[in-house]
C-alpha cells in the first residue's frame, strides 16, 4: 500500500466550498471580479443559477476570501460576516448568525443578547441597523449579511403550520431591503437563489428592484473550467490524474450545470479509492473511477451503502421517516430541502433524539457528507439538519421511492381532508364506492396518525371520522337496497292477486250476457214459428171464404158459419200481429244483450291487457332489483377479493407463510368468479409475493455476470435468454435454467450496451462500449464470435430486420447506421437531425425505423431513403426507449418517466401510462401488442395492458438497483430484465400460474375456522385448491 501521510481528499462532495477552502476552488476565478462589482455598486448582491451551478461555492469560497484580502479598497479588508438560511424561522436565524463572536456577539452571555438581538429585529424595519449600530464596531470594519439558499423563504411565507408566516417573512425582506438603503453604517447583503424561483421574489415590495439592481446570473461552466475545476485540486491535493480520465469526466458531465456537485461527488470517492488501492507512483486512472460507478451510479451507490450500513431495521426507519421530512416537493413540484432541527425530527419519528443523532452521524461521517451540519460539529437538540444538495433528491433511487410513497400518501390524505371540509360545510355528500373503498384500503395500507397528518393538514381527526361515516353509510345503503327490493317484490305478488280478482269477475259478466243471448234466440225462433202458423191459418180461411162465396147461394146458414171461422181467423191474426210485434222487442232485447256482451268483451280484454303491462312491469322490477343485487354483491366480493390480497402482505412470519399462499389464491379465486380481470395488479401482486415467500426457489434469477446487466434479449421463440454486462460478457443460458445450470460465455472485451438476435434466433449481435458490433453464433460450442464493424464511438442501440437482413446501429457520435448483415462493408448513414445521442432503435411492422433521441423526440426513418431527413414526432421531450408491435402500436419511455403510447401508430393520438418515477431504460411489446414490459431507473419492471392503458400495471420489484433492460416473449408469457444488481430476473406474466405454483406447493388447504377468520360470514367455505388437498384438524 503506498504512502498517503500529509495528504487529504481536496473534493468536498455534494456540500458546498468553505471559506478556507479557497486554494481548492477552480474554475471560477474569473467571475469573482464580475460579483465584486456588482456589490460595491448597490451593497445588495443576488446570485441567482439553477440548482447545482456552484452558486453558494462562489460565495463563499470565491467573494468572502476576496474581501478578507482587501480587493474592495475602498470597503478595505475587515469584514464581519454572518451566513445563514432562512428556514423555518428567518428572522431567529439572523439573530443567531449576528450572534456569532465573529460577527457583532459578546464572548459571554451569548443567549440573552441573542434574545435582545430577535427582539430588536422585530421591533421595526430598521432593527438590522439598530442591532449593527448597537454593536458600536470599530471605524473601517464592514458587516456582510450572506442569506443562502434565499427561495427557503417562499416555502416559509406559504407556511400552514408557521402561525404568521407571511408576515414575518415581509418583515425579514423589509430588514434587509432597509439595511442597504441606508449610508451611515457599512452593511451588505448577499443572497443565493435558485433561478425557478425568480417569479416569486414579486411578492415581496421593493425585492424585485433590488435584485434587478445586483443580480448575477451564473453563467455555465466552459470546458476549459470544467477542466480547470478536476486538475486543479488534483494538483494540490499532490496527485496526478490521467489525461483520459479527465477527458471521460468533461463528456460525463456534459454541459449540464445541475452535474457539478455530481462531478464533486464522483471525484471525491474516486480519491478515496484510489488512495486506497493505488500502486506507488501510479495516477488517479479510469479503472478507479469506474470502480466507483461512475458519474451515473457514483451518488446512488454511496447513499445506499451509507443506508445498509444502519444495522437494525428500526434504524433503517428513522433514516425513512428522516429523509422524508427534509425533502419537501412543493405544491408546483419543484423540489426543496426542508432543513429541521434534531428535536423535530425526533418527533416526526417517534423516537429519541439520541438515536436520530446516531442515524445522522451515519449520514454524514467524513467522506459521505450527505447530511448537514458537517461532521466536525457537535450534533444538539437545536442543530438544523438538512439535505447538502438536491441532487441527492433527484439522483439516490431509495430517497426518490420514498418521496414519491409520501407524496402519494400526502395526495390521498389531503383530498380526504378537503372532502370532510366541504362535507362538514354542506357542499358535498358522503364518500362513495370504488373511491370510498380507495380510500379505506389507504388506510388500512399506511395507518396514518395525527403526528404525521400535521404536516399536510392539522384536521386530522375530522378526516378520519368523515371516512368511518362515509363506511358506515355505505353499509346502510346497501342494508337499504336489499330491504327496497323484498318490499317491491311484495307489491309485485298484491298486484297480481288483485289482477287475477278482475279477471274473474269480467268472465262473470261474459257468462251472464251469453245466457241473456240464448234466452233472446229462442223466443225470436218461438215468435217465427207462431208467425207461421198464422200464415197458414190466414190461407185457410181465404180458401173457406172462396168455397163460401161459390156456395153462397147454396145455404145462408154456411155463409155465417163462414163469418164466424173468418172473424175467428181476424182474431188469429191479431194474435200472430201481436206475437211478431212481442218478436222484434226480445229480438232487441237480444241486440242489446249482445252489445252488452261485447262491451263486457271488450273491458275485459282492456283488464287483461292491463293485467299482462303489470305483471311484465313487476318482473321487470324483479329482475332490475336481482341485477342491482347480484352486482352489489359482485362488486362487493371484489372489494373483499382485493382486501384479502392485501392481508396477505402482512402475514410475513415462518409459521405464515402457507396461509399467506392460500389466502392469495382464494382472493384470485374470488376475483375471477366475479368477473374481475384475471390480470388485477394488486390481486397479482399477493400471488407473486405469497408464492416466492412459500417456495423461494421459485424465483428465477442469473447471477452470472461481475458488473451491472446493460442488455437483455429473448430468442423469438423465447427458449434462450441472452444478456450483456458492463463485465464485457455475453452469456446465453435456457430460459427454463437454473441458476447454475449451463451457458453459453463470450467474452467481448468491453462493456455490452445492446444486444438483438438475428437469423430467426440463430444468431446474437452484440454492440460494445468501444464501438464494435459482434455477430455471436450463440448455438455453436463456445460462441464463435466475429466482429461485424468498429471499434469507434460507443454503441448505444441496435434493432434488426428480418427481411432483408437489416441491421441499425446508433453510437455515443450521435450516428445511426445501417449495416446489411450479409454484406457488412455497404453500411450507410442515416441523416441526422440536431444534436444528442440515439438512445433506442426500433423496427415498425412497416419497415420503418424509430429513434429515441437524447435531444429531444422520435426520429423515423426511411431505410429506403437513407439520405432523407427523418420526422420528429412526440415534441421535444427526451426519449430514452422505444418499441414497436406487430399491430403497428408504438410506445416511447420518457427520461422522466411516462410512456407515450401511440395505438394509432405513428400517426394516432398520444396515450400517457404513468406509474414510473425515473427514466424508462428500455420497452418490449409482447401478447400481440396487447402486452408492454417497462424497465426504469426507479428499480422496477412493471407489465402494462395496452387496450386497457387506465388499469393499474403489474408492478415487478426485486432489483436492488436501476433496472436497465427487459425483454417480453412475443407470445407475451416469458419476461426477462436486467439491471445495476448484476443480476439477470425472469417473472411470471399470467396469474394463473400462480395459483397453480401454490397449490402444487401447498401442504394443506385452509379449514373452516382460517376462513371464517379471513373471509365474510356470508361467504360460503370452499376448497381453494380442490378436494384432494387435505384440511387441519379443528381443534
Amino acid at each position: 500500500m503506498p504512502d498517503t501521510q500529509g495528504r487529504t481528499n481536496p473534493f468536498p462532495g455534494l456540500r458546498s466550498f468553505e471559506p478556507d477552502e479557497d486554494h481548492l476552488f477552480f474554475g471560477r476565478e474569473s467571475r469573482i471580479d464580475e460579483i465584486l462589482t456588482r456589490l460595491r455598486r448597490s451593497r445588495f448582491l443576488s446570485v441567482v443559477g439553477t440548482s447545482g451551478s456552484g452558486k453558494s461555492s462562489l460565495i463563499r469560497s470565491g467573494l468572502i476570501p476576496s474581501l478578507h484580502s482587501g480587493v474592495m479598497a475602498k470597503a478595505g479588508s475587515a469584514w464581519r460576516i454572518a451566513i445563514f438560511r432562512p428556514g423555518e424561522n428567518p428572522i431567529g436565524n439572523l439573530a443567531e448568525a449576528l450572534n456569532g463572536y465573529d460577527v457583532i456577539g459578546p464572548e459571554e452571555d451569548a443567549e440573552t443578547n441573542r434574545s435582545f438581538l430577535e427582539v430588536t429585529l422585530r421591533r421595526s424595519g430598521m432593527g438590522l441597523v439598530e442591532c449593527v449600530k448597537q454593536a458600536r464596531l470599530p471605524k473601517g470594519e464592514n458587516v456582510l449579511v450572506l442569506v443562502d439558499q434565499f427561495e427557503e423563504l417562499f416555502r416559509f411565507k406559504s407556511s400552514l403550520q408557521m402561525r404568521d408566516s407571511r408576515e414575518e417573512a415581509v418583515s425579514f425582506v423589509k430588514l434587509l431591503l432597509t439595511a442597504i438603503s441606508q449610508q451611515e453604517l457599512p452593511i451588505y447583503v448577499v443572497i443565493t437563489m435558485r433561478s425557478d424561483f425568480i417569479g416569486n421574489c414579486t411578492e415581496f415590495e421593493g425585492l424585485t428592484e433590488a435584485i434587478n439592481e445586483g443580480q448575477y446570473l451564473v453563467p455555465r461552466m466552459t470546458r476549459e473550467e470544467r477542466r480547470s475545476a478536476i486538475v486543479g485540486p488534483v494538483a494540490v491535493g499532490g496527485a496526478e490524474i490521467t489525461p483520459r480520465l479527465v477527458l471521460r469526466l468533461l463528456n460525463d458531465v456534459g454541459d449540464d450545470p445541475d452535474q457539478l456537485p455530481i462531478l464533486q461527488h464522483a471525484l471525491m470517492r474516486t480519491w478515496d479509492y484510489w488512495e486506497a488501492r493505488h500502486a506507488e507512483g501510479e495516477p488517479i486512472d479510469l479503472r478507479h473511477y469506474e470502480a466507483i460507478g461512475t458519474m451515473t451510479e457514483a451518488l446512488s451507490r454511496h447513499a445506499e451503502e451509507a443506508f445498509l450500513e444502519l444495522e437494525t431495521p428500526e434504524r433503517r426507519s428513522i433514516a425513512e421517516k428522516m429523509f422524508k421530512a427534509l425533502t419537501d416537493r412543493g405544491s408546483d413540484a419543484r423540489g426543496v430541502r426542508n432543513p429541521r432541527r434534531l428535536d423535530e425530527l425526533a418527533a416526526l419519528t417517534g423516537t429519541s433524539e439520541r438515536e436520530v443523532a446516531a442515524v445522522v452521524e451515519v449520514f454524514r461521517k467524513p467522506g459521505r457528507s450527505f447530511l448537514m451540519p458537517p461532521a466536525a460539529s457537535e450534533l444538539k437538540a437545536s442543530s438544523i439538519v438538512d439535505i447538502s444538495h438536491e441532487s441527492l433528491m433527484r439522483i439516490w433511487t431509495r430517497l426518490i421511492q420514498w418521496v414519491d410513497e409520501e407524496a402519494r400518501a400526502a395526495q390521498v390524505y389531503v383530498r380526504i381532508s378537503k372532502a370532510a371540509l366541504r362535507f362538514q360545510e354542506g357542499k358535498v355528500g358522503l364518500l362513495r364506492d370504488p373511491e370510498l373503498q380507495l380510500d379505506l384500503n389507504w388506510r388500512e395500507e399506511t395507518q396514518p396518525n395525527a403526528v404525521w397528518a400535521a404536516r399536510y393538514d392539522p384536521a386530522f381527526e375530522r378526516a378520519m371520522l368523515f371516512l368511518d361515516q362515509s363506511e358506515r353509510q355505505r353499509d346502510l345503503d346497501i342494508a337499504e337496497k336489499e330491504r327496497q327490493r323484498r318490499r317491491q317484490l311484495q307489491w309485485a305478488r298484491r298486484l297480481a292477486v288483485i289482477l287475477g280478482s278482475a279477471a274473474i269477475v269480467t268472465l262473470v259478466f261474459g257468462l251472464y250476457a251469453m245466457t241473456l243471448k240464448i234466452e233472446a234466440d229462442a223466443n225470436a225462433k218461438e215468435a217465427l214459428r207462431q208467425k207461421e202458423i198464422a200464415l197458414a191459418q190466414q190461407k185457410e180461411a181465404e180458401h173457406q171464404r172462396a168455397v163460401a162465396d161459390e156456395q153462397r147461394g147454396r145455404a145462408e146458414e154456411q155463409r155465417q158459419r163462414a163469418d164466424k171461422e173468418r172473424d175467428v181467423a181476424e182474431e188469429q191474426r191479431q194474435i200472430a200481429q201481436e206475437q211478431e210485434r212481442e218478436a222484434l222487442r226480445q229480438k232487441a232485447q237480444a241486440e242489446q244483450a249482445r252489445t252488452l256482451e261485447a262491451q263486457a268483451r271488450t273491458e275485459a280484454e282492456s283488464q287483461r291487457t292491463f293485467a299482462v303491462q303489470q305483471r311484465d312491469r313487476a318482473e321487470t322490477l324483479r329482475v332490475k332489483a336481482e341485477t342491482s343485487e347480484t352486482e352489489t354483491r359482485r362488486l362487493r366480493m371484489l372489494a373483499v377479493a382485493r382486501s384479502l390480497a392485501l392481508q396477505t402482505t402482512r402475514l410475513t412470519k415462518d409459521d405464515q407463510r402457507e396461509i399467506a399462499a392460500l389466502l392469495a389464491a382464494q382472493a384470485y379465486r374470488l376475483h375471477s368468479q366475479n368477473g374481475g380481470s384475471p390480470e388485477d395488479a394488486q390481486l397479482f401482486e399477493g400471488l407473486r409475493s405469497a408464492l416466492l415467500r412459500l417456495s423461494p426457489e421459485t424465483a428465477r434469477v442469473w447471477r452470472r455476470h461481475q458488473d451491472a446487466v446493460r442488455a437483455v434479449a429473448l430468442s423469438p421463440a423465447g427458449a434462450l435468454v441472452a444478456s450483456g454486462s458492463d463485465d464485457g460478457t455475453v452469456h446465453v443460458v435456457a430460459a427454463g435454467a437454473a441458476d447454475g445450470g449451463a451457458a453459453t460465455a463470450v467474452p467481448l472485451g468491453s462493456e455490452v450496451r445492446a444486444l438483438v438476435w438475428a437469423d430467426a434466433g440463430q444468431r446474437l449481435v452484440a454492440g460494445t462500449l468501444d464501438g464494435t458490433v459482434w455477430l455471436v453464433d450463440a448455438l455453436a460450442e463456445g460462441g464463435r464470435r466475429t466482429p461485424l464493424a468498429g471499434p469507434g464511438p460507443g454503441v448505444t442501440a441496435l434493432a434488426y430486420r428480418e427481411k432483408g437482413g437489416l441491421l441499425a446501429v446508433a453510437s455515443l457520435s450521435g450516428e445511426v447506421r445501417l449495416v446489411p448483415l450479409g454484406s457488412p462493408s455497404q453500411a450507410r448513414v442515416l441523416k441526422a437531425v440536431g444534436e444528442g445521442r440515439v438512445n433506442a432503435l426500433a423496427f415498425t411492422p412497416g419497415g420503418a425505423l424509430l429513434g429515441a433521441s437524447e435531444g429531444g423526440g422520435l426520429l423515423v426513418w426511411d431505410p429506403e431513403r437513407p439520405d432523407g431527413a427523418p420526422r420528429r414526432l412526440l415534441g421535444e421531450r427526451t426519449l430514452r426507449s422505444v418499441a414497436a408491435s406487430g399491430d403497428g402500436t408504438v410506445a416511447a419511455g420518457t427520461a422522466g418517466g411516462p410512456i407515450l403510447l401511440l395505438p394509432g401508430g405513428l400517426d394516432g393520438k398520444t396515450v400517457e401510462l404513468s406509474g414510473h418515477s425515473s427514466a424508462v431504460t428500455s420497452l418490449s411489446f409482447g401478447a400481440g401488442g396487447r402486452k408492454l414490459a417497462s424497465a426504469s431507473l426507479d428499480g422496477t419492471v412493471r407489465l402494462w395492458a395496452v387496450d386497457a392503458p387506465e388499469r393499474e400495471p403489474i408492478v415487478l420489484p426485486g432489483h436492488s438497483g436501476w433496472v436497465w433492460a427487459a425483454d417480453l416473449s412475443e407470445d407475451g408469457t416469458s419476461l426477462v430484465s436486467g439491471g445495476a444488481d448484476r443480476t439477470v430476473r425472469g417473472w411470471p406474466t399470467k396469474a394463473q400460474p400462480l395459483v397453480d405454483g401454490i397449490c402444487a406447493r401447498a401442504s394443506r388447504d385452509l379449514s373452516p375456522a382460517e376462513w371464517a377468520a379471513y373471509l365474510p360470514a356470508d361467504i360460503p367455505f370452499q376448497p381453494t385448491c380442490g378436494a384432494a388437498k387435505p384440511r387441519p384438524r379443528e381443534r
